[in-house]
């Protein structure tokens, strides 16, 4: 219980510190510096804005999917507080990790409509598309250069 109320009040005092620290006018994941929670933060609190004007939500589908975050962030946290780095430990976080995902993404697609549902799918594939786009760019090598006769 003890564990639980410093993480909830870690999670509180970092949702409500980092979108200040975060506005300094640098986007610091686009540049590489500053901190990389303090980033991370900032995009996670512009994350849901965006979500409700892309997806239309209503005010109560705000409102849950603000409680989903914020119930995923502390389950996340629980389980990366074990120091225990081995192999086997590593293993069951990942497993954790992909549960607790799977359980937050499932309750997000319970608070969307048909429509809603219809209007994700197609950004999430329009995303993927980016990715898989940008990473065919990096993987793909350089010409080498023209070898003169000379």
């Amino acid at each position: 219980m003890k564990k639980n109320l410093i993480l909830a009040g870690l999670l509180l005092t970092s949702t409500l510190i980092a979108p200040v620290l975060a506005h300094d006018g640098i986007d610091h994941a686009m540049t590489g510096t500053g901190n990389k929670a303090v980033a991370r933060e900032a995009r996670l609190q512009n994350h849901m804005p965006r979500l409700q004007e892309s997806l239309g939500f209503s005010e109560d589908q705000m409102e849950a999917a603000k409680r989903i975050q914020v119930e995923t962030r502390i389950q996340l946290l629980e389980l990366n507080v074990s120091t225990d780095n081995s192999k086997e430990a590593n293993q069951k976080k990942k497993e954790g990790m992909r549960a607790i995902l799977k359980t937050s993404h499932d309750k997000m697609d319970a608070i969307l409509t048909p429509e809603q549902r219809e209007k994700q799918k197609a950004m999430i594939a329009l995303q993927a598309a980016k990715l898989r786009a940008s990473k065919k760019a990096v993987d793909t090598p350089s010409p080498e250069p023209a070898k003169s006769n000379n």
